[in-house]
């Protein structure tokens, strides 16, 4: 099949060719949409050469579905409207979120990787900064999940990982360390703090620790117990 190009024809009796042709083509698929989705349609066409346009299926009813319509309201109406500003936005927003879920998956394999290393034996000393803020980030986010799942039991509230300039970060990389590991002591003085008076929780004794996303072997490499 060739390819033809989407450009005006210069030349009058092709172009009025190309203009029955496509009519009689656009006719044919409005029909069919009608019978395939049970819908009301119209279709009017108006020609340079013809004084009177080409109305389907007649002048009555293409007239009753356009009073049909121009009688709902403005916002009924526009319902459905679609501009070139809002299809670019759609896509964009698509776009971005597409984008989100690759780095939420990128970050999950980032802390897959330090968590093996953890477990292989890696001290927190070992990692660089964003290595540590991505587990304190992980940490946190754990724990914040464990309470969830935990009920309505009181327990001291989360700092959110800082956000400091560069040169910052690099002095308090040693107190960025050591919050790493009172994190994860936190998740242990969690799991331990008995349920208030009247109500009945999970004791210690029964606290699953995958729930906080916590390894114990990984603890033991530390030399935290439970």
């Amino acid at each position: 099949m060739v390819k033809v190009k989407l450009a005006w024809v210069e030349n009058n009796k092709a172009r009025a060719i190309f203009f029955r042709r496509r009519s009689e083509g656009v006719l044919k698929k409005v029909k069919e949409l009608t019978i395939l989705c049970d819908i009301l349609a119209c279709l009017i066409i108006f020609s340079p050469n013809d004084a009177e346009p080409m109305v389907w299926p007649s002048v009555e009813t293409a007239r009753g579905l356009l009073d049909n319509f121009f009688s709902l309201p403005k916002f009924e109406q526009k319902k459905r409207d679609a501009c070139l500003e809002s299809f670019l936005k759609e896509k964009i927003n698509k776009v971005q979120e597409k984008l989100k879920k690759n780095q939420e998956k990128c970050k999950e394999y980032v802390i897959d990787q330090l968590m093996i290393q953890l477990q292989q034996g890696c001290r927190i000393d070992d990692f660089n900064l964003n290595e540590i803020n991505e587990l304190l980030s992980f940490s946190r986010d754990r724990i914040i999940l464990g309470r969830e799942m935990l009920g309505s039991m009181q327990f001291s509230p989360l700092r959110d990982p800082p956000v400091l300039p560069f040169e910052v970060q690099v002095e308090q990389l040693a107190e960025k360390r050591d919050e790493a590991t009172v994190l994860i002591e936190l998740a242990n003085n969690d799991v331990r703090q008995e349920p208030p008076p009247n109500e009945t929780f999970a004791r210690e004794d029964h606290v699953d620790l995958s729930l906080l996303g916590i390894d114990k072997d990984w603890l033991k490499l530390n030399n935290y117990h439970f």
